[in-house]
């Protein structure tokens, strides 16, 4: 199986439960993400073609997208956001075998979008700030809200100053121009096939289904 087919990583079937598996979860993100993509490029393309007719390069009150729910697109940015960074260290890491270096492999991957997943998407600097986040970034990390500019759907595009300070990241970026990129490093071909049924190997290996918080 290709990882990257950029970068050339190739992750080797040696018949084993965890190539299945890891298959398995990438194929599974990967789904969730083209989906993702699929929804927002849907809305884009509607909000665009009002933004024409009005003559309008940037909103960010939200009066293009009609009845539209504001806070689902919210998430549904956070959602990719995090899941692509999952995609992009798991693959690190199965062609490392290192943690450190599969963090790195994001990093270089996708840093802007590893950027937003830090300090908005999985906790905003705001409730749980790193030691060089300043004031701007914290108070940044709440504007949650999706504006168009420039033709495209944008997430973390809009900041605010705090005593004469900036954010220390521009963490502005489009779902469908990211996922335009990913898309030419991970799935040029298209996603891989997508099983629910587990591998189980011969032995003494067990599973268990756990019940949720809700029934305990």
């Amino acid at each position: 199986m290709i990882l990257d087919y950029i970068e050339n990583y190739e992750y080797v079937d040696d018949g084993s439960t965890q190539y299945y598996e890891a298959k398995m979860a990438l194929a599974r993100l990967a789904d969730g993400m083209i989906l993702l993509h699929r929804e927002v490029m849907k809305l884009q393309q509607k909000v665009h073609r009002k933004a024409l007719k009005e003559n309008t390069t940037t909103d960010f009150t939200e009066q293009l997208f009609g009845n539209y729910p504001k806070g689902y697109l919210s998430c549904i940015f956070q959602w990719y956001a995090v899941s692509a960074c999952s995609y992009g260290q798991l693959v690190g890491k199965l062609k490392t075998g290192d943690e450190q270096k599969a963090k790195a492999y994001v990093k270089t991957v996708m840093p802007r979008l590893r950027d937003y997943r830090n300090k908005v998407a999985a906790h905003m600097a705001f409730a749980d700030p790193f030691k060089d986040d300043n004031p701007a970034d914290l108070a940044s990390s709440l504007f949650t809200q999706i504006i168009y500019h420039n033709e495209r759907l944008c997430a973390g595009a809009l900041t605010v100053d705090v005593q004469s300070v900036s954010v220390s990241k521009n963490l502005s970026w489009s779902l469908t121009e990211k996922h335009t990129q990913l898309s030419k490093r991970y799935w040029p071909h298209g996603n891989n096939s997508l099983y629910q049924a587990l591998m189980i190997p011969p032995g003494t290996t067990t599973y268990t289904v756990h019940d949720p918080e809700l029934y305990i």
